[in-house]
This record gives structure tokens, C-alpha cells and sequence, in this order.
């Protein structure tokens, strides 16, 4: 009709009927702001997409990619600081921020250009040493091949990599045979090892470093245990391995984003000794304990998987040993299961984990102490030894919700 609408009428014809509206919201000429701002209030049209705010703090390994309003943004900084200020000294000392990228492996603008990297899909143009032959055309009629090895120099030469955080996490390789005893090496497992990509890596114990070109994670020296002191022992981050067997002692530190195969000590512990996070274990096999934790720093374990963990002695959750959120599909241990909290600075607690099934060959043992075990599920907890205190407070429900 064509009277004179009521505001009432005009509201309702304009939501029911698309009809008689202040602006047009599907159209395409540009916008005012007016109308920018009636179409997004009253149709959800033509809506500024919210920022993406990225706040970090690096000396956490703490980061967070949040959707959100400013105020939300302000409530969200002010836990981060809340958070940061309640962090134990020890964990604010780690870090998974990669370092920068040395000058020697940034392309030159000229080599940007004609590598032509895919910027939006996130490949970095870089400098990688390669062997080349001295002549430019190839000839080998200059020299025999045995002096052309010889002479043949080094040089930098243009690769377009994706950071290894982006190549090598994000899928979890089957395990394979690499669960079992004996293991079997997949050739999945080595093809993924094989991916290029980037990441700066820090040398053991020193405050070099040098550039990884592939998911294959770096060698380190697993004999090393001194977690209090920041990349002293073996630190792993973003990487594949599907393969660490040696006869002394291993020990880990930091790991993050890590899938490692068989991981087996021949004749000692397997110690955890650092913060390891969203890593992928598909069988740890120690000749003797495997330990989690202990000495004057702690271990804090979360979001991990654990295929099989296979001991011939003990497993021991040691003082200071946090245990959340984990999964452990299987465990087999030789002698006892044992939570320790013996006079330290820091709690013991094994809490919101998921047990598939467990066998102890021996006892459960709790030392005296400020022990929290709260919320562990579990399919079947298997115990033999004599007395044992597996199924009484505070193992069984709701410390492990089988027992």
C-alpha cells in the first residue's frame, strides 16, 4: 500500500516482507557507513570480520589466537598475566619460540624473486648450502670425476620451506610394528622423517645454532640429565623420529609436538625429566625404570599419547612429577608401580589421565606426602604382588576409576 506506514508496520514489512527498509543489503555498490552499520545490526550483513589477536608470552611457551571483541581482549590479556604471575620459576625459564632466522640463510632479494615462494601458503624463501660442481656448463672433460669432487665447492642456493611447525605436527602417523617387540621400520614413518621444511635448532648445551632442513628430529645426546638447566639434556620440538635405541641411560627434557616410534634403553632407565606436550610415544621399552619427574626440577607431562610403555622394573612417578590429561594405552611393569612425594619444592600430582591396560607385576606404593591422584580412567588394572596397595585409598575411585 501506499499510505503513510506506521513505524510498526514499517519494522515488520521491512524483516517479513523485505520491504519499505532504510537500505537495500543486497546490493553491491560501496557501502556507507550508515548503511554499512544498519545491514550488519539489523540483517547480519556486510559485518567487519572480528581481528584475529595474537598474545603470547614467549617465556611461558604460551600463546592464543582468540576471536573476540576489545573487551574480551583486555579479560583475556588480564589472565595471561594472572597465569604468568602464578608460573613456577622453572617453567617460565622454558620457551618452544624458535629463534630468529640467521642473517646467512635469509634469500637476497634478487633469489626472493626468481624462488617466486607462495608466501600465502607459508613458504619462506631460504638459503640452503649445497655441493655444486666448479663448471658452470658441466664439462667434464676439464676434469676426471675423482678431481671434480675435489674441486667442488659449497654455495647457497634459493629453496622455498614451510616452517617444520606447519610440515611435521598436525598428523599422527600409524605406529605400525614400531609398538612392537621386535619393531619393524614403516616407510611411512621414514618418507615423513624425509619432509622438508625449517627450523632453527639450538646446539646442545651451547648458544649456537644451526638450521634443520627436515621433520627428522636432530641428534642429541640422551645420556645428558640436567633439566634444571634450560637445553642442557635432549630438547626436542616439531620433528619425527622413528627410531632412538641405545644401551646407557636415556633421558628427555622439553619435548613439544614430537612423535617418536620405538625408544628403547638396553641396559638402563628411561628418564622424563622437562615439559613434554601434544607429543605421539608408540613404545618405550627401558631394561630397567622408566621415571617420571625427580631431583630439583620437575616433569610436566600433558596431552600426550603413549602406545605401549614396557619397563622390567619399576614405574615411578617421582616428587615434582605432574601427570594430566595423557592417554596410556598400555603399561607393563616388571615390578612396582610407585607415586613418590618425597620433602621438595613441588607437588606430585597424577590427575585426568586415561589408562588402557595396566599390569604390575609387583605393588602399588604411595610415599607419605601431599600426593594428589584424582580423576584417572582406566579399562583394567592388574596387580599381583602381595599386600599390594593398588586397590586402596588413594588408588582406587576416583584415583583410577577401574580399581
Amino acid at each position: 500500500t501506499k499510505e503513510m506506514w506506521t513505524p510498526d508496520k514499517k519494522e515488520w514489512c521491512c524483516k517479513f516482507e523485505k520491504k519499505g527498509c532504510e537500505y537495500d543489503c543486497d546490493t553491491k555498490e560501496m557501502w556507507t557507513p550508515e548503511k554499512a552499520a544498519w545491514c550488519c545490526k539489523s540483517e547480519k550483513k556486510g559485518c567487519p570480520e572480528a581481528p584475529d589477536v595474537y598474545i603470547t608470552f614467549p617465556e611461558l611457551g604460551l600463546g592464543e589466537v582468540v576471536e573476540t571483541d576489545k573487551k574480551d581482549q583486555e579479560n583475556f590479556k588480564a589472565q595471561l598475566k594472572e597465569m604468568k604471575q602464578t608460573v613456577p620459576e622453572w617453567l617460565k625459564k622454558r620457551t618452544n619460540k624458535p629463534p630468529k632466522l640467521l642473517k646467512k640463510f635469509k634469500c637476497r632479494t634478487k633469489e626472493a624473486e626468481l624462488a617466486n615462494c607462495d608466501v600465502d601458503a607459508g613458504e619462506t624463501c631460504l638459503r640452503m648450502k649445497v655441493r655444486a660442481p666448479p663448471d658452470k656448463d658441466g664439462d667434464s672433460d676439464s676434469a676426471d670425476s675423482g678431481t671434480r669432487r675435489l674441486q667442488a665447492k659449497s654455495k647457497y642456493k634459493p629453496w622455498c620451506l614451510k616452517p617444520c611447525a606447519k610440515v611435521c605436527t598436525g598428523i599422527s602417523l600409524k605406529c605400525g610394528q614400531l609398538a612392537e617387540d621386535p619393531p619393524a621400520y614403516p616407510i611411512w614413518w621414514s618418507n615423513f622423517e624425509n619432509r622438508p621444511c625449517f627450523q632453527m635448532e639450538q646446539k646442545q648445551g651451547k648458544k649456537k645454532y644451526f638450521m634443520r632442513w627436515s621433520c627428522r628430529c636432530p641428534d642429541r645426546d640422551y645420556t645428558v640429565s640436567d633439566s634444571c638447566t634450560p637445553n642442557a639434556g635432549a630438547s626436542l620440538s616439531n620433528c619425527v623420529r622413528a627410531w632412538i635405541v641405545q644401551a646407557p641411560e636415556i633421558n628427555f627434557q622439553d619435548l613439544s609436538s614430537v612423535q617418536l616410534g620405538y625408544v628403547r634403553s638396553t641396559e638402563k632407565d628411561i628418564d622424563f625429566q622437562g615439559k613434554v606436550d601434544k607429543s605421539i610415544f608408540c613404545r618405550i621399552d627401558a631394561h630397567e625404570d622408566v621415571e617420571i619427574g625427580g631431583g630439583e626440577c620437575p616433569a610436566n607431562l600433558q596431552h600426550n599419547v603413549f602406545f605401549n610403555t614396557v619397563m622390567k622394573k619399576d614405574f615411578q612417578f617421582e616428587e615434582g612429577a605432574t601427570m594430566q590429561n595423557n592417554i596410556l594405552f598400555n603399561v607393563e611393569v616388571g615390578d612396582n608401580f610407585e607415586i613418590q612425594d618425597e620433602t621438595g619444592t613441588y607437588p606430585t600430582a597424577i590427575e585426568d589421565n586415561l589408562f588402557g591396560n595396566v599390569q604390575v607385576s609387583n605393588d602399588c606404593k604411595i610415599d607419605t606426602g601431599g600426593v594428589t591422584i584424582n580423576g584417572n580412567s582406566c579399562t583394567t588394572f592388574a596387580h599381583s604382588g602381595s599386600g599390594s596397595g593398588c586397590g586402596n585409598t588413594p588408588w582406587a575411585n576416583p584415583g583410577f576409576s577401574c580399581l
